[in-house]
Parts: C-alpha cells; structure tokens; sequence
C-alpha cells in the first residue's frame, strides 16, 4: 500500500510540473489538478489536498507554493485514493467505501457524505452527479466482495444511489472521456460504455497495455503500471506512441 501511494504521488506531482512549465512561469493555476484516479495528492479549490500514511486528509494553503501552510486535517477510516470533481468537491476511495468532501474557500475539509461497500481496495472519479468506483477484493484489498465496477447517483449532497454495477476482473484505476470510462484491469485496458449508468456495457479490450492507473486529458492518455509509463491517444491506443520503462 505504501510503495503504491509513493508511487500515485510521485505521478502526482510529476503531472503538475509538467503543466507548470507550459504555461507562464510567473502565474500558477491551483483551482484542481488532473491526476490519475489512484493518486495520493490533488489540489482543489486553491488548495493542495493531501493523504497521510495514518489516514488523514490534510489540506494546505499554495499561498507560497514553495512553503505550503497547513490549514485543516480530517481523520478517516482506510483511505486509499484522491480524485476531485468540481470546483470545492474531493473523492476519497478507502477501503469500506467513498467519502464525498468539500473544500471551502478558507481550505477548511467537510464530509458530505460515503458510499459503503464491502471492503475492498477503491478508486472513484466522478462527473456530473455521478461517481465512478471500480472495487477488488483479495491480497490486501480484502476478500468481501466481487471485483467490479459501482456507478452511484451523487445528486444529493447528503445521500448517494447504487444505479449500476459491471463485473470487471481485478479492476483498478479508472477516467472517463466523454460516456466511455477507460479502466485498468487484470486483463489489460478496459473500455465500458457508460452511457446508460444503469447499464455499464464493456467495450474493446487493450490487453497489451497492463496499467494500474491512467490520466486521460483530451485527447492524451497517460497509463502508469509496475513496469512502464505509456503514453498513447485515445484513437490509437492500440499501438502507443511511448514507452519509459521504470521497474518494478
């Protein structure tokens, strides 16, 4: 668990840079960050919002991006994984479930709500009202469960719906262009059409790229795995355009 945070973080801040040299090095955009859906590290709202090795959800002032202030700090059970959604909204993947938080504009950390299921390892994107959470049992992950995708309804601030639920095999990380969500598998990269989230259909399968998670901005696609960072585009995903080996 902690070489995988490690990992998510270091990708994290990796993906930041990155964006930081493209544009004007004297201004620096922190509303939220695209990171893939494992990630240990996000910034929302203004903020860097990060996780601890004990389970805490600290959020930070970027007021000095070289000195980050810390504001507020959120104690809660097994987390695992960060995305964000919106303007002020943080997903946190843990082990029993999703919490829904919200980020004010002093930075101070709120739950608005969790999603339960059985325990098992769990990352969540969302858009739209809708939350996206891909589950597997086994190793340290737990054994409750069946390894699967959960669409939810997050509609409500207050309550979130089980609308649909997709068997996937040893699915991980998870983004979603457009109605397709691409998943990382056990058998390779996954699409599933998430047009009716009643419904989830399983698309083309990419079973030469082994990810455990992935970043999809437009047209661009970043998939990090044990062995290799790929980078590819959606309309050819199956013949990447590169491949950095990194080791195990």
């Amino acid at each position: 668990m902690m070489a995988t945070w490690k990992r998510t973080t270091l990708m994290a801040c990796l993906v930041g840079l990155l964006s930081a040299c493209g544009g004007d090095s004297g201004s620096r955009d922190f509303t939220s960050s695209t990171v893939g859906s494992t990630s240990g590290m996000v910034t929302q709202n203004g903020y860097l919002v990060v996780l601890t090795s004990s389970g805490q959800v600290r959020s930070y002032d970027l007021a000095a991006p070289d000195k980050p202030a810390l504001i507020d700090t959120l104690a809660l059970n097994s987390v695992e994984t960060l995305s964000v959604e919106g303007s002020d909204l943080i997903l946190v993947g843990a082990r029993s479930g999703s919490y829904i938080l919200k980020i004010d504009a002093d930075g101070l950390l709120s739950q608005l709500s969790f999603a339960r299921h059985a325990r098992s390892c769990d990352p969540a994107i969302a858009s739209d009202d809708l939350m996206y959470v891909t589950v597997r049992a086994g190793n340290t992950c737990g054994d409750e469960g069946e390894d699967r995708l959960l669409i939810y309804d997050t509609s409500s601030e207050d309550d979130t719906w089980l609308l649909g639920v997709l068997p996937l095999p040893q699915p991980q990380g998870l983004a979603l262009s457009g109605s397709v969500l691409y998943i990382c598998t056990g058998d390779g990269l996954q699409e599933v059409d998430v047009s009716n989230p009643l419904r989830p259909q399983t698309g083309t399968l990419y079973s030469n790229l082994s990810c455990n998670d992935l970043i999809v901005q437009d047209n661009d696609v970043v998939l990090t795995g044990d062995a290799a960072i790929i980078l590819a585009t959606l309309d050819q995903l199956a013949t990447p355009s590169a491949q950095i080996q990194t080791g195990q």
